[in-house]
């Protein structure tokens, strides 16, 4: 796997999308610009509490079968406050993520195009 395209990422490594049974960050490079550009927007810290997963982590985390993250397609991102949510939410906007979950603590956002798209939802 070429991961070369990582010298052009500004906001994260690859060690923030590792699985933390596997050590695995076999994660998209779509996915890493997207939000690296979301990043930009939002003018705000993303911390990804979920990217990779493995097919047994993600059974053991409760995911779903199919799990965007298990194809490295998906992160999580910490949202710890109202206002926090919505600038994650406006960058990923801004930087064309055309799925994404809101949770309390959290948002999601997949570039897992085998899904229906545009999706916003929330958990």
């Amino acid at each position: 796997m070429n991961t070369s395209w990582w010298r052009n990422v500004t906001h994260f490594t690859a060690k923030e999308f590792a699985c933390p049974e596997t050590g695995e960050a076999l994660v998209s490079c779509d996915l890493v610009v997207m939000l690296d550009k979301a990043r930009t927007f939002a003018a705000t810290p993303f911390t990804i509490t979920s990217g990779y997963r493995s097919p047994a982590h993600n059974r053991k985390v409760g995911g779903v079968p199919g799990s965007a993250h298990t194809k490295g397609l998906a992160a999580d991102i910490a949202a710890p406050n109202n206002e926090a949510r919505h600038d994650i939410v406006r960058g990923l906007i801004e930087a064309g993520c055309v799925r994404i979950g809101i949770g309390k603590g959290f948002v999601h956002a997949d570039v897992d195009l085998d899904k229906p798209w545009p999706r916003l939802w929330t958990y």
